[in-house]
């Protein structure tokens, strides 16, 4: 593991981090790297309105908080200030999860990019301004090492497009070193053994608490879009580590009992930028 880097974590959704990586992360906290964190999207269309009204002592003033109730809950808020709360929802998610594993909510920053923000399924093309937003960041932290995804299965096609936003991105910021790119999959496939350049083992504690930030994103337990799979991420996470273990542990090459798969370089190669 390396030690002292600069690193930045592109999370397409705000739980994506400790879906895919959220043991690789810890464990990179505790060897003294500076990990920041990037959530590209809000994910505000898949929190529910009772998901929001349980959390508006916490994101909405004190003396507010009846009001708002009764708005949600009669229909009547308008669509952008609901939107607003859900997106709050999942920051306030985030900010939770990222703590348990090490990193505090001064290193995390919420881009929200606009292609995501039409209030519906479809999005918008990825545009300029998306752009833009992410060079930015990559220009003022610039990273040694990026962690970005390398799946773009998801349901609604939202990890494909942040990929294009990272890549771009990159084609065009000013940098005068190159990083190293990780890519991660885990919300919705999995890297086989035999594809990854990069293993990170680890041990039940660390998968325990692994479990521990992904249940912190509370309104996601029973996923709106979940796709094919009837698991929760906590355990299809679970899951996917355990196995990853045990073909180590068949293959001699570890004795841990989980492990994250990572690829190194631009490896999309199904993805071509238009």
């Amino acid at each position: 593991m390396p030690r002292n880097k600069r690193i930045l974590v592109f999370s397409p959704h705000p739980d994506d981090d400790v879906i895919c990586v959220g043991a690789t992360l810890k464990l990179l906290c505790d060897r003294g790297n500076e990990v920041k964190i990037a959530y590209m999207v809000s994910g505000n269309i898949a929190v529910r309105d009772s998901d929001v009204v349980k959390y508006l002592p916490k994101i909405v003033n004190e003396s507010q908080v009846e009001a708002y109730k009764k708005l949600i809950l009669n229909n009547k808020l308008p669509l952008n200030e609901l939107l607003e709360l859900k997106a709050k929802v999942r920051e306030l998610e985030a900010v939770n999860a990222s703590k348990l594993i090490g990193i505090p909510e001064s290193n995390l920053y919420f881009l929200r990019l606009p292609f995501y923000e039409t209030g519906l399924i479809i999005k918008k093309p990825i545009s300029y301004e998306d752009v833009s937003i992410v060079k930015k960041l990559i220009e003022k932290e610039k990273p040694e090492i990026i962690l970005m995804p390398g799946e773009i299965a998801d349901p609604h096609g939202t990890h494909g497009k942040c990929i294009e936003a990272i890549y771009r991105a990159l084609e065009s910021a000013n940098l005068n070193h190159v990083p190293e790119m990780w890519h991660y999959k885990g919300g919705w496939e999995e890297y086989l053994i035999y594809e990854a350049d990069l293993v990170v083992p680890f041990n039940k504690d660390i998968m325990q608490l692994k479990v521990k930030a992904i249940k912190e994103h509370r309104s996601q337990l029973d996923p709106m879009f979940q796709g094919l799979d009837p698991r929760p991420f906590w355990k299809r996470a679970m899951d996917r580590n355990r196995r990853n273990g045990m073909m180590l542990q068949k293959l001699g090459l570890s004795n841990a009992s989980y492990a994250e798969l990572f690829k190194l370089g631009r490896v999309v190669k199904e993805f071509e930028i238009k």
